[in-house]
């Protein structure tokens, strides 16, 4: 039992400075328990009371550090049961203030233990981290001891961060249009905890965006198809505090409207019985695209260095698109004069709806148009003479006469 006693009291001793009076020890031993007692900040709530010294009992000139969150705000700051031997200067982002004591009179050395140092108190804009320290200087054997010395250094980095309270709504704007068109959007509704000035951009959803600005922007689009337009907000004042991206608002693009035209022309079923490359019957084909649906028809003319002779009209048809719909009209040279030798073709289209021409299509556009063989059936005599072609020519020559005569 005396061996037990005796180990305790001189694990004790050994816990206290050397040098240290009684009343020093009081005051040591009532310092740490306030200060341990004040140690959970866990249950603190942001922007009410900050975070006081966690542990006064390590070795002189160490340093603590405690990060601390708060809303925007006046905070404060506090050394809790700081004895009289002690004081404390404080620092504002490494700016010097005033030194702090509890008996107001600076660093000075008093008996007794002090309700705390009075602290500092500093009030902290949105979105900003600011640096608070503490410096705690103890003075040994006091009352008579002047000399301070730095025992421990405490920091606390505190935030305040802004942060988006609502995202930007979605984009308003048009639900469709036509490539190539400008077409505008507008958002808004966002707002950050710290209320400052916002600005927009838009994701056009084609892999481009448009430039931070205000609540409106325009775009257009090269390529059919649907898209999503997105907004994003962004604090004006601390350019990297970015918002949610809004939901989409889908636009579906289409090409822009065009006139009906001749895609293509083609000679197609010719009728050549003696084998000579010239035809008496054949088929003029063409096909014709646009976007814009409707009824049109097709004239057709010899076209000659005199006149253009009118040969038929095409029956009406219907065009939606592009798909390759190739529309015959038959042509029989008996019926339209079309003697021994090349002829030309002009095709013009026409709007059902109000018979206006649309375009004029021959040679220079398609080459299927110009020199094309034709004659008449009764110069197309395979069946008689296949191999005298003097004898049709004796023949052609003396029909000229007889529809000359």
């Amino acid at each position: 039992m005396h061996r037990a006693i005796t180990a305790a009291l001189v694990i004790n001793l050994m816990a206290v400075p050397r040098f240290a009076t009684a009343q020093q020890r009081l005051q040591e031993r009532a310092f740490d328990r306030s200060i341990k007692e004040s140690r959970d900040h866990s249950n603190e709530t942001p922007g009410t009371v900050a975070a006081c010294i966690s542990d006064h009992c390590q070795p002189y000139g160490s340093s603590r550090t405690e990060n601390i969150t708060v809303t925007p705000g006046s905070e404060s700051f506090e050394v809790d049961g700081i004895p009289c031997s002690r004081g404390t200067e404080w620092y504002v982002n490494n700016s010097y203030q005033s030194p702090t004591h509890c008996s107001g009179s600076g660093l000075s050395c008093c008996y007794g233990l002090c309700p705390g140092d009075p602290g500092f108190t500093y009030s902290f804009g949105c979105g900003a981290t600011t640096q608070i320290k503490a410096l705690v200087y103890y003075a040994p054997g006091c009352p008579g001891g002047t000399t301070w010395n730095l025992e421990e250094t405490h920091i606390w980095n505190v935030s305040a961060p802004e942060t988006f309270a609502n995202n930007p709504s979605t984009p308003s704007g048009p639900g469709s249009g036509l490539t190539g068109q400008n077409l505008n959007y507008s958002t808004g509704g966002a707002s950050t905890s710290c209320g400052h000035s916002l600005q927009y951009r838009f994701d056009w959803g084609d892999g481009t965006t448009s430039s931070w600005g205000g609540t409106g922007a325009s775009h257009s689009w090269s390529n059919p198809g649907t898209y999503c337009v997105k907004a994003q907000a962004r604090c004006a004042t601390h350019t990297t505090i970015l918002s949610s991206s809004s939901s989409c608002r889908n636009v579906v693009l289409s090409p822009p409207p065009f006139e009906p035209y001749f895609w293509n022309a083609r000679i197609s079923n010719r009728v050549d019985e003696d084998g000579d490359g010239y035809a008496r019957q054949f088929n003029i084909e063409f096909d014709v695209d646009s976007n814009v649906g409707g009824f049109y028809y097709v004239k057709i003319y010899e076209d000659d260095a005199l006149s253009d002779d009118y040969l038929v009209t095409s029956e009406t048809f219907w065009v939606q698109g592009t798909p390759e719909d190739y529309h015959p009209v038959n042509i029989v040279c008996d019926n339209h004069n079309l003697f021994h030798g090349p002829a030309e073709f002009l095709l013009k289209l026409y709007d059902a709806s109000n018979n206006s021409l649309v375009e004029e299509w021959d040679q220079g556009d398609d080459s299927d148009l110009g020199n094309v063989l034709v004659e008449l059936s009764s110069e197309d005599i395979g069946n008689i003479r296949p191999d005298a072609p003097s004898y049709r020519t004796t023949a052609r020559y003396f029909q000229i006469l007889w529809m000359t005569s």
